[in-house]
C-alpha cells in the first residue's frame, strides 16, 4: 500500500521555522503464511502414518569371503601341526593333501548347452557336489532378477590320499605303490586370505555365518573330518624358509635380477620388496617367472629335488612316473584343457588343479577359445599387499565337526533347510539338506599364541584335517557377519552405575537375526511376517519387481540367571517429540525345550535417554511365550507383547515425579493394570535421545534359556500442527523533514520452510517489534543558521515463548506452568523461559 498525504506536509508547515512543499506520503507492507504439513500416502493415511526408527533390515550387514576367488590362496602350515616347527625343512609339507577351491563355470553344469562337452553325461551334471544349485533351494521365498536364479557356491574339494603342492613325501610306510598317503587322517588341506575390515571390535564383526551343503548326502556311513578357521595375525611364509617369494621377482633372459638359492624349496628374488604387482612387459620372460612359489621350471624341479625322485622310484615306480613331469606337484591345468574333453573327465577332474601356481597365468592368444588363466597376478608369498613377509601365528581358532546327519543345535548348526523334490539333469529326483552355521567370533576353541583380542585381525585361514576319504564342501554363503546393534557389556539394573559383565559370566548371550528369505522353515518355530506389515519391494533394471527381504533382530541368552537382564545397545541422535507413539514387535520363544519359559517368564527392557544407566526411561513389558511349532503370524507375534504407548505418558510420569519431590537420582517406576511398567532415572528428555538398549530380563527364579525377536521399531501418530508466520511494514515519510519506520514480525510454533523437516521447524512463539525515526533537527533551526542535526531514534523489542521447558525439553511450558504449586513459582518459571 501507498498514498501520498499533503495534509501531513502541511501539519508539519505549523513548526517553528518550518517550510516545505515536498510531499509526504505513506507506505505500507505485509504478508502472511500458513502451513499445514502432512505426510506421503505410502508410509500410512492420516493417523496411522508411520516413522521408523529401526525396521531391522539393515541392522546385519555381511563381508563375503567367497569372492574374490583369486584372494584365497594356499595356506602356511596351521600350529597345530608338529611339521609347522619346522623351517626351510621340506618335512614341513608332507602332511599336505590335495585341496581344490573354485566356483564351477555355468555353462559345465548346463546339460543343453552345445559349448558344455559334459551335456551328454546327465549322471555327472547330476551329482550333488557339481549340480547346478537354484537359489530357492536355500532361500525360497527371494525373488529373483532374470539371469539371477543361480547360486554361485565356493567349494573345497578335499583330497586326502593325494599328496597337494610342495609335499615331498617318499618314506615307505608313509606312502603306497601309487604315491598314495597312507595316513590320510593326518592329512590337512588349507586356504588363507586377507580380510580388508581387521578391526572386529569398532565393526563389531560378531560371527562367521555360512550355508552348507550336506557332504554326506549319498555317503551316510562315512566318518567326516573336522574344518577349521583361525582369525588373526596368520604366517604368509607358505614354504616356510623365512623368506619372501614373488614371482615376478625371478630373473628372466633379459633381467638378470639376483636369487637367494639357500632355501631347500628352490630360489626366491634376493631383493625382499615387490615395486610392482605384475609380470615383465616382455611375453618371452612369463615362462620363466610364472613357475609357482618354489621359483622353480619343471626341469628346474627335476634336478632340485632328484633326491625326492629317486627314492619314490625305489618305493612306488607308478608314482615316480607321474612325480618327473611334475616333482613340486604345483602344475596349473585350466578346466577347459583340450586334454580333459579327450578323456571326457568330470567337473572335479577339471578343476582339480585349477588352484596349483606353476603357469597359471598364461598370456592370451589369439587362438584361445576359452579362458586359460587363474589370475594374471604373479603368485607370492603376500596376503595383504604391505609388501612385508607377515611370519607371526596368533590367531583364535574355531573348529566345527563335519559329519552325517549333523543337527541343530550342536556344532554351530542354527538352522537346516531340506530343499525337497530337486529336478536332476538325469531326470530324477533328490533332497539335500543345507546347514545353517553360525559361529560366534569370540566362542573360539583355541587360542594359539598372544593375540590380546579382536582389534587386528588381519587374515584368515580355512583348513580340513581328519578325513579319510575324499570330501567336497559347498558353500552357499560365506560371510562374516557384523550388527548395528552392538552387546550391552555392563549389568542391566536400576543403581544407575556402570557395572562390568562378570569375566566369568554365566550366561551365553548372543545377537542374531531372524528373516524370511532364510528362516521361514526354522525350528522350531517358523519365521513369519509380523500382522500388517509388508516386505518393501523394489524395481529391477530388468523392470521386474524384486521382493526385499523382511528381518527381525534376535537375542538369544542359554542360562540366563534369575533376575538377571541382557542386552543390545544402538547409539543415535532422536528427537522423539513430534510422534505421539512408540510401537515395535517383540516375540519370545523357549531354547532346548518348551517349557523352559511361560507367560510372564521373561520382560522385555526397553530403555532410551542420553545415557542407558543415569538418565534414562524405561518401558518393561511381560512376554507371552509362543509356543514351538507355531506357524500362524498373530501366533508368532502375539498382541499382548506388543510395544504401543503414548510417549508423553512418559512425560506426565517424570512431571509426577518432580512434584512427588522424589530424588532424580533414584529409579521411579509406575506400574499399569496389564502389568507394564513404566520408569526413569535421572533427567531424560524426549528431544535428546542418544542411545537405546533393547534387552530381556529373566523375572522367573531359576536360569533360564530363550530367544527374543524385536521387529519394527516405529513411531507413529505424527504431530502434523502447522504453523503461521506473518510480517509487516509501515514507512511514514515527513516531507524532507525525515521519515519513521515502524516493523513487526510473528511466528508460531510449528512454523517452517517447505524444505524443513519436521524437527527443523520452529519450536518457539516469536515476536518483534521495531519503531525507528530519521529526522534532520536543524531544519527546525532558522535557515539563516545553516546547520544541519541529524537525528537517529530507535527502539526493538523480540518476545520468544518456547513451547517446551528449557531446562526439561520433553515437558511443554504449558504444562509446566500448570503444575507450579503457586503463582510466584510459576512467575519464575515462564520468566526463566521467555526470552
Amino acid at each position: 500500500y501507498r498514498s501520498d498525504w499533503p495534509r501531513l506536509t502541511k501539519f508539519l508547515n505549523k513548526l517553528p521555522f518550518y517550510q516545505s512543499d515536498a510531499m509526504s506520503s505513506i507506505t505500507g507492507y505485509a504478508e502472511a503464511a500458513l502451513l499445514q504439513p502432512g505426510h506421503a500416502p505410502q508410509i500410512g493415511k492420516g493417523a496411522s502414518g508411520l516413522s521408523y526408527i529401526d525396521d531391522f533390515e539393515g541392522t546385519r550387514s555381511a563381508i563375503d569371503l567367497r569372492f574374490p576367488l583369486i584372494n584365497w590362496q594356499l595356506s602356511s602350515v596351521p600350529q597345530q601341526f608338529p611339521e609347522s616347527q619346522l623351517n626351510n625343512d621340506l618335512a614341513s609339507g608332507y602332511n599336505r593333501a590335495k585341496l581344490a577351491w573354485y566356483n564351477i563355470e555355468p555353462v559345465l553344469q548346463e546339460r543343453n548347452n552345445s559349448n558344455n562337452p559334459l551335456a551328454g553325461n546327465r549322471d555327472e551334471l547330476s551329482k550333488p557336489e557339481t549340480r547346478q544349485v537354484f537359489q530357492t533351494e536355500i532361500f525360497p521365498q527371494r525373488t529373483n532378477d532374470f539371469g539371477q536364479g543361480l547360486l554361485t557356491t565356493f567349494d573345497l574339494a578335499f583330497y586326502p590320499k593325494e599328496r597337494g603342492p610342495y609335499n615331498f613325501e617318499n618314506r615307505a610306510g608313509r606312502i603306497n605303490a601309487d604315491g598314495a598317503l597312507t595316513n590320510p587322517g593326518q592329512a590337512w588341506g588349507g586356504i588363507q586370505r586377507n580380510i580388508d575390515q581387521t578391526d572386529f571390535e569398532t565393526g563389531n564383526i560378531e560371527y562367521i555365518e555360512f550355508w552348507l551343503q550336506d557332504p554326506y548326502v549319498l555317503n551316510t556311513t562315512r566318518t567326516g573330518g573336522k574344518l577349521f578357521f583361525n582369525l588373526g595375525n596368520i604366517s604368509e611364509d607358505v614354504l616356510k624358509d623365512g623368506k619372501r617369494q614373488y614371482e615376478n621377482g625371478l630373473p628372466t633372459p633379459t633381467n638378470n635380477a639376483q636369487v637367494d638359492n639357500t632355501t631347500v624349496w628352490g630360489k626366491v628374488p634376493s631383493n625382499p620388496l615387490q615395486v610392482t604387482n605384475a609380470f615383465s612387459n616382455d611375453p618371452a620372460d612369463r615362462q620363466y617367472q610364472d613357475v609357482g612359489l618354489d621359483g622353480l621350471t619343471d626341469d628346474e624341479e627335476r634336478t632340485k629335488f632328484q633326491t625326492y625322485l629317486n627314492g619314490l622310484q625305489a618305493i612306488a615306480p607308478a608314482a615316480y612316473a607321474q612325480a618327473v613331469n611334475d616333482p613340486s606337484a604345483d602344475n596349473f591345468k585350466p578346466y577347459r584343457d583340450a586334454s580333459y574333453d579327450a578323456i571326457n573327465a568330470g567337473i572335479l577332474r577339471r578343476y582339480k588343479d585349477i588352484n596349483n601356481p606353476h603357469g597359471n597365468s598364461p598370456i592370451a592368444t589369439g587362438s584361445t577359445q576359452f579362458v586359460n588363466a587363474f589370475t594374471q597376478y604373479p603368485d607370492a608369498e603376500e596376503m595383504n599387499r604391505d609388501n612385508t613377509l607377515n611370519e607371526v601365528e596368533e590367531y583364535f581358532q574355531y573348529e566345527i565337526n563335519i559329519t552325517p546327519n549333523m543337527q541343530v543345535g550342536s556344532n554351530f548348526i542354527t538352522d537346516i533347510r531340506r530343499a525337497q523334490n530337486i529336478r536332476l539333469p538325469n531326470d530324477q529326483t533328490r533332497d539335500e539338506n543345507w546347514y545353517l552355521f553360525r559361529i560366534p567370533v569370540s566362542e573360539f576353541t583355541s587360542k594359539v599364541g598372544n593375540i590380546p583380542d579382536f582389534k587386528s585381525i588381519r587374515f584368515i585361514r580355512m583348513f580340513v584335517t581328519g578325513f579319510e576319504d575324499s570330501v567336497v564342501m559347498r558353500f552357499g554363503k560365506l560371510e562374516l557377519i557384523r550388527n548395528q546393534w552392538r552387546k550391552f557389556q555392563y549389568q542391566i539394573d536400576t543403581t544407575g552405575n556402570y557395572v562390568n559383565l562378570p569375566a566369568n559370566d554365566p550366561a551365553v548371550f548372543n545377537t542374531l537375526a531372524v528373516n524370511v528369505e532364510e528362516n521361514d522353515q526354522r525350528s522350531p518355530i517358523r519365521y513369519r511376517i509380523p500382522p500388517g506389515i509388508e516386505r518393501q519391494q523394489q524395481l529391477s533394471n530388468n523392470n521386474v519387481q524384486l521382493y526385499l527381504n523382511e528381518q527381525a533382530l534376535s537375542v538369544q541368552v542359554d542360562n540366563l540367571p534369575a533376575a538377571e537382564t541382557r542386552g543390545v545397545f544402538k547409539n543415535m541422535n532422536l528427537d522423539m517429540r513430534q510422534y505421539g507413539k512408540l510401537r515395535m514387535f517383540i516375540h519370545a520363544e523357549a531354547r532346548q525345550f518348551d517349557n523352559m519359559i511361560i507367560d510372564g517368564s521373561l520382560t522385555a527392557v526397553v530403555r532410551f535417554g542420553s545415557d542407558l544407566q543415569g538418565n534414562y526411561y524405561e518401558v518393561r513389558v511381560p512376554l507371552k511365550k509362543t509356543p514351538w511349532f507355531s506357524s500362524d503370524s498373530l501366533a508368532v507375534w502375539p498382541e499382548e507383547n506388543n510395544l504401543d504407548f503414548d510417549l508423553q505418558e512418559l512425560t506426565r510420569m517424570k512431571l509426577r515425579r518432580n512434584q512427588a519431590g522424589a530424588s532424580p537420582s533414584t529409579y521411579y517406576s509406575e506400574r499399569l493394570s496389564n502389568g507394564r511398567v513404566y520408569a526413569l532415572i535421572g533427567n531424560p528428555n524426549l528431544g535428546e535421545v542418544r542411545s537405546m538398549l533393547l534387552s530381556v530380563e529373566n523375572s522367573t527364579k531359576n536360569p533360564v534359556s530363550a530367544e527374543v525377536w524385536f521387529n519394527e521399531l516405529r513411531f507413529s501418530n505424527l504431530d502434523e500442527k502447522g504453523g503461521w508466520a506473518a510480517t509487516g511494514r509501515v514507512d511514514l515519510k515527513l516531507a524532507d523533514l525525515g521519515s519513521i519506520t515502524l516493523a513487526g514480525t510473528a511466528r508460531s510454533r510449528g512454523f517452517g520452510t517447505l524444505e524443513q523437516r519436521v524437527n527443523e521447524r520452529s519450536r518457539e512463539d516469536m515476536y518483534t517489534f521495531d519503531v525507528s525515526a530519521n529526522i534532520d533537527a536543524g531544519k527546525l533551526l532558522p535557515k539563516k543558521l545553516g546547520i544541519q542535526i541529524p537525528v537517529y531514534a530507535g527502539i526493538s523489542r523480540i518476545a520468544m515463548t518456547p513451547e517446551y521447558d528449557p531446562y526439561d525439553l520433553d515437558i511443554k511450558l504449558s504444562d509446566k506452568l500448570d503444575a507450579a504449586p503457586s503463582k510466584d513459582f510459576r512467575d519464575s518459571i515462564k520468566n526463566n523461559a521467555q526470552d
